[in-house]
């Protein structure tokens, strides 16, 4: 790509001096345009790192909002638990607690299964 754009640009004489010592044997221009060039990869990486973080504030809010969530269901569970150890119930009525406990326990079995692929990353996310 030909570099046919011209900027110019006002120094004081300490800024100049300091630019003379920097550049060495490098041309001048050479060396600033070097000099911006490394100056606009920067200002892109500060971006790049925000949205970064940001993602990871909304995995790691999404992952404790999971985990309360998770607390919950381990309380009905132990609940449900009691009630069948305890309580004398109709058969029915244990049988549909059961199939209830085996559906939670395959649900949060899934969940976790989910999560640890999300920690690993999908294929698209590494490729």
């Amino acid at each position: 790509m030909a570099r046919n754009r011209k900027i110019t640009v006002r120094l004081t004489e300490e800024q100049y001096q300091e630019i003379e010592n920097l550049r060495g044997e490098l041309p001048r221009s050479e060396f600033l345009y070097l000099l911006l060039l490394d100056h606009l990869k920067r200002a892109e990486l500060p971006e790049k790192l925000r949205q970064i973080q940001t993602d990871c504030l909304k995995k790691c809010r999404a992952y404790r909002e999971l985990q309360g969530e998770l607390g919950k269901i381990g309380s009905n569970v132990n609940q449900i638990a009691r009630a069948l150890n305890t309580k004398r119930l109709p058969a029915k009525e244990k049988k549909l607690l059961i199939d209830l406990v085996i559906e939670t326990i395959e649900l949060v079995q899934e969940l976790k299964h989910k999560l640890a692929e999300e920690r690993i990353g999908s294929p698209k996310e590494n490729s």
